[in-house]
Order: C-alpha cells, then sequence, then structure tokens
C-alpha cells in the first residue's frame, strides 16, 4: 500500500478512480491496527459500536463489543482505529510525520494534537495518526 500522502497525489490528478481510492484508503487505515486497539466498526451490522481488537488475522479482525458483551469476527476493512481525547498519538504520514503529541479535540475527519516539543497544537488527517 502506498502513504497517505502518495494516495493524495493520485487522487489530485483525477488518475484514480472514486472506487479504488476510498479501498486504498480504507486499507491504508486498517492496516494499522493492531492487538488490542481500541476501534469503530464503520461497516456492516455492528456499524457505529466501539470495541477492543482481541486478534488480527489477514482478512478479520476479532472485536470485543463491550456495549454489547460480544465478541466478533469483522472483516479488516469495516474497522477503523478509535481515538479519545487524551491519547498519545504518532503522525504517521505527510508535513508532521513522526511527530507525538496528545489529542486534544477530534473532528469528523481529523484530530489535533498538543506537541510539547514544537508548543503547539497540530492539526491533521485522522487516517494519518497511531495510537503511540
Amino acid at each position: 500500500l502506498p502513504s497517505m500522502s502518495v494516495l493524495m497525489l493520485f487522487s489530485s490528478n483525477d488518475v484514480l478512480e472514486a472506487d479504488a481510492h476510498v479501498r486504498t484508503e480504507n486499507g491504508i487505515m486498517t492496516s494499522q491496527v493492531k492487538l488490542h486497539d481500541r476501534v469503530k466498526v464503520v461497516r456492516g451490522e455492528y456499524c457505529g459500536l466501539l470495541g477492543q481488537v482481541e486478534d488480527v488475522g489477514e482478512n478479520e479482525i476479532t472485536v470485543y463489543l463491550s456495549t454489547q458483551d460480544l465478541t466478533e469476527n469483522v472483516l479488516r476493512t469495516d474497522v477503523r482505529l478509535a481515538f479519545r481525547v487524551g491519547d498519545e498519538v504518532r503522525v504517521l504520514d505527510g508535513p508532521n510525520s513522526g511527530l507525538t503529541g496528545w489529542v486534544v479535540n477530534i473532528f469528523d475527519e481529523g484530530m489535533k494534537i498538543l506537541n510539547m516539543e514544537k508548543q503547539a497544537e497540530v492539526r491533521f488527517d485522522i487516517s494519518k495518526a497511531h495510537l503511540f
């Protein structure tokens, strides 16, 4: 898979079909999920529910959905990392790549972190972050 910034380069030139862009972006986001991560189910029967990753397979992830007291297998493409204010994250891609900080605000598709090294708040796309 390409980095998110490389995907954006292709997208800005209309070289990539919309469906291919969505599939690739989902692949990038779900490839970052690991054991014990907090995730949100974004498609399927459990859409909107939060859970914790209990096992990671090639195409599926086993997620414990605490609000339902269920453990379910869901497709990797049907989940994304779920961040909360106070989480420590690292930026994985883009101009702020490598930057770490604490989440201070979460938007629809982005977040703002406080980076103590720069003594500043930095806003970026949520797909470029990973729990640190």
